[in-house]
């Protein structure tokens, strides 16, 4: 893509052989500097920039303002282009990359317009044995709680059972998991093939998991509930509320078959597909705990504490706002179980667990969100959230009333600190 230097000119000009001009073109092709002249074009289309301008209605001057990882995307060209990747197949990426096949299975939450792209995230944690191994026994569970869903068996998924659990202390976090929110567990990978085969690895962060109890949750309880239910909400409740709601995205509806066609609950759904998720497992969480609980695999004393826990855990996740994946499935829960009775308001605004309408009101609430992944109903779902995840004024006034209650935790590394140079 270089003017040539004059000794090769020279070299070219002095080749009498029939093939000189094929061997100069090949030699050029070759050429990583090729990708670079002609990635300038495609770049100045797409308007390519290491630096973006904020706007600026005033009219003063501002400073430009770096993109620090433009240039993975210029290099990505740059390198397509020497690779001789066809046009057809360059173009698709530039255009729909976002819904090619990925093998990732990564988070994608940050991509608000069909859920399609991936967020990278990076979690440095200590181990603990000893609390994972009480937890272990739950994977072994997994195949009843999956027949157990209440919808029929034709929704219903076999997945895989090598699902391991593990209960660690966060060290370090970098990627999408540091920005925003911090992630109390995570459930990965996404990816329904793996999770089919092979099931999906369960992390819960305890360190994280206490902070969010003492300095958020409970004092949520003591401004959101009744008198009589703050004292119920327990740190034994809420772990088993986050373990059980990263258990639930490994069941229900995966794959499935529309209009001939292979497709998932997630390709379906498209931007969805994350608020409805998320809620689900927020639910059906509750619900496998209470199946548990008349197993007699959990304790029954849990039952006093799982449903007041629960109410304040949905106030701690309206917070982050309706557009969050999790916020306006949380603000669909919150109205349907008022419309059920599972709750009530008192006279001063304070939320109350009716504990003989919970287990009927979770158990509808569920089926009807698995119905929706189960049949792909981007439709419905759309009329779902927007019957219920419209925040109530008894919603709006409660989380008034925690101005002076963090909306999250922000956690410093001091070992992270200590190590690096």
């Amino acid at each position: 893509g270089l003017p040539p230097t004059p000794q090769e000119s020279l070299n070219f000009l002095g080749d009498e052989s029939p093939d000189a001009f094929t061997r100069v073109v090949d030699r050029l092709l070759a050429s990583p500097h090729f990708g670079e002249r002609w990635g300038r074009h495609w770049l100045d289309v797409v308007r390519y920039t290491d630096y973006n301008s904020p706007f600026n209605p005033g009219g003063e001057e501002v400073d430009d303002v770096e993109l620090f990882e433009a240039f993975r995307y210029r290099d990505w060209v740059v390198d397509s282009l020497n690779r001789g990747m066809p046009f057809d197949r360059f173009v698709i990426h530039q255009l729909a990359g976002d819904q090619l096949e990925s093998p990732t299975g990564n988070e994608i939450y940050e991509d608000g317009l069909f859920g399609y792209k991936a967020a990278f995230e990076a979690f440095v944690t200590v181990d603990i044995p000893s609390e994972s191994a009480k937890l272990e026994r739950f994977k072994n569970l997994l195949p009843w709680l999956e027949r157990n869903l209440p919808i029929t068996d034709e929704y219903k998924n076999e997945r895989g059972t090598d699902s391991p659990i593990r209960v660690v202390d966060e060290v370090y976090v970098g990627g999408d998991s540091k920005a925003g929110v911090q992630t109390l567990a995570f459930n990965l990978p996404n990816d329904e093939r793996v999770r089919e085969e092979k099931g999906s690895k369960k992390v819960l962060l305890r360190n994280v998991l206490r902070a969010k109890y003492d300095k958020v949750l409970v004092p949520i309880a003591q401004r959101t509930l009744v008198h009589d239910q703050v004292d119920a909400v327990s740190f034994g409740a809420y772990i088993d509320e986050v373990l059980h709601h990263e258990l639930s995205h490994g069941l229900g509806p995966g794959k499935m078959t529309l209009d001939g066609r292979e497709t998932e609950a997630r390709l379906e759904l498209k931007e969805l597909y994350s608020t409805l998720e998320e809620a689900k497992a927020d639910v059906m969480g509750i619900y496998n705990i209470l199946a548990l609980i008349e197993k007699g695999e959990m304790p029954v004393e849990l039952r006093a504490t799982l449903e007041p826990t629960y109410v304040a855990g949905l106030f701690r996740s309206a917070r982050f706002g309706l557009h969050e994946a999790h916020g306006r499935g949380v603000v669909s829960q919150f109205n349907y179980l008022l419309e059920k009775g599972a709750l009530e308001v008192d006279e001063e605004g304070r939320f109350r667990a009716i504990s003989e309408r919970f287990p009927g009101a979770i158990r509808e609430l569920l089926a009807e969100m698995l119905m929706l992944q189960a049949t792909g109903d981007y439709e419905g779902t759309k009329e779902f959230l927007d019957t219920y995840g419209v925040a109530s004024p008894e919603l709006v006034a409660a989380i008034d009333r925690l101005g002076d209650v963090p909306v999250d935790v922000r956690p410093i590394y001091p070992q992270a600190d200590e190590l690096s140079p």
